[in-house]
């Protein structure tokens, strides 16, 4: 680590502004001339590393092999007492592209001409055989202009895992640009082209287009086209579907270019423009900030996986790619959820009116036999040579069973029309004595047979 006023070179440290998870950065002072600079520093922990510091110094090769205003600018690296790798480098005074999403909800209405900035810089890098392979909003700078007021200046920044042209290498480099193994892996899932998800050997300046895509996507929509819980999901997703349509989610977007987003978006490299077209695309929309209709997509929140609602289901299929379009309706099985939600209340509440009314009949036809109060009940034998019926009468010890001659209804505890009544019909006996509940007659003994009938 440095400390402050310490000497490195012809600057001279002020204070601490930055760290990572492979280095420092301080700023510092010309000690002659007074221009302030950044000073970048390995952690000591990861020094001894070859392959790390090797990648670190690639950002200072690749920087040196190109010139552009949208590019960060190296003064001079090397190696400090100690042996630890440090880079000396413009110092940059604003914010993030992707400290500016945040604070933007995720719509940036100068989408176009930030990406068109972005474009013109990592054209050049392209045309000097550079391809950066980690293009992301934390790799985009935005430098306020004091010359126009609202103006800003885009620079990219961080080339560590950069992609160097042997061919234009400068001769006097002292070491080479580091090789990428065969089937490595480097970049941001969420920003990787299809072809880097396999391999970053496989990777050249159309990844870089694919990344500008995503990022642009991202500026437009307030989100990006895909997103999963592991960083192999994410790659997966990448590789075998298709983004949702722009359209869809920015109803007012022009046309082109949504179609310009979604042909840098290709899976194939050879489908997408190059990044002198697409900064060439993007500029009759570069001066118009672009004014946002409401979502029409409320199901769809940011950072929700696409096509698919489990990326799991997804691997299950054979790869395919969903053409643009209107999104596809709800899947069956979440109609049937809600409509059982639905209606399951209303079923419940009908079986519970059909089991009460059962239970209250139930109970008239019961209390329609007991006997009258201060008594008991005795059932008389059947003849089973006449007309069956059923008699009841009150019993006093030692009495005989006597019949009543006519059969009363007992006496209701219960408000009128609750319970039901036995009902005598005009000119029949005891044996035609019915129930009636709610309307409903129930013969309860067998009628007597007149007339030889």
């Amino acid at each position: 680590m440095l400390e402050a006023g310490q000497q490195v070179g012809n600057y001279r440290v002020v204070r601490l502004i930055g760290q990572g998870g492979m280095g420092l950065v301080y700023q510092a002072q010309h000690q002659h001339i007074g221009r302030h600079a950044a000073i970048k520093i390995m952690r000591p922990e990861v020094k001894s590393d070859g392959q790390s510091v090797t990648r670190f110094l690639n950002e200072a090769r690749a920087m040196t092999l190109v010139k552009h205003p949208g590019l960060l600018e190296i003064f001079e690296y090397g190696l400090l007492p100690d042996g630890s790798p440090h880079i000396i480098m413009e110092l940059l005074s604003g914010e993030t592209l992707a400290a500016r999403l945040r604070q933007a909800g995720g719509r940036l209405a100068q989408a176009a001409k930030l990406g068109r900035g972005i474009a013109l810089a990592l054209a050049a890098a392209h045309q000097a055989g550079v391809v950066h392979r980690d293009l992301k909003p934390h790799n985009v700078f935005l430098i306020p202009e004091s010359e126009q007021a609202g103006a800003e200046q885009v620079k990219v920044i961080d080339f560590g895992v950069a992609k160097l042209d042997a061919a234009v290498l400068p001769l006097d480099l002292a070491e080479p640009a580091p090789r990428t193994r065969s089937g490595a892996v480097l970049g941001t899932p969420e920003y990787m082209a299809p072809e880097q998800c396999l391999g970053a050997a496989q990777a050249d300046a159309k990844a870089d287009v694919y990344a500008l895509g995503v990022m642009l996507y991202e500026m437009l929509a307030g989100r990006r086209p895909f997103a999963a819980e592991l960083p192999s999901e994410i790659m997966t997703l990448q590789v075998r579907c298709a983004p949702p349509p722009l359209r869809g989610l920015v109803p007012n977007l022009p046309e082109a270019l949504g179609a310009l987003v979604h042909r840098m978006l290709s899976k194939r490299p050879d489908d997408r423009p190059t990044m002198s077209q697409v900064a060439e695309r993007l500029l009759p929309w570069a001066e118009t900030p672009l004014v946002w209709a409401p979502r029409v997509s409320p199901d769809l929140p940011p950072d929700a996986p696409t096509t698919q609602s489990s990326i799991h289901a997804e691997l299950a299929l054979k790869p395919k790619l969903h053409p643009a379009g209107p999104h596809p309706a709800p899947p069956r099985r979440a109609l049937v959820r809600v409509l059982t939600a639905k209606l399951m209340p209303l079923m419940g509440a009908a079986a519970l009116a059909f089991f009460a009314v059962t239970l209250r009949q139930r109970n008239a036809a019961t209390s329609a036999l007991s006997p009258p109060q201060g008594g008991t009940a005795a059932v008389a034998p059947v003849d089973r040579s006449g007309p069956s019926a059923v008699v009841a009468a009150p019993v006093a010890a030692a009495a005989p069973v006597a019949a009543v001659p006519e059969l009363k209804a007992p006496v209701d505890p219960f408000p009128k029309g609750a319970l039901p009544s036995v009902a005598k019909p005009k000119g029949a006996g005891a044996s035609g004595a019915r129930l009636r509940s709610n309307g409903l007659v129930i013969p309860l003994f067998k009628p007597k047979r007149e007339n030889g009938e």
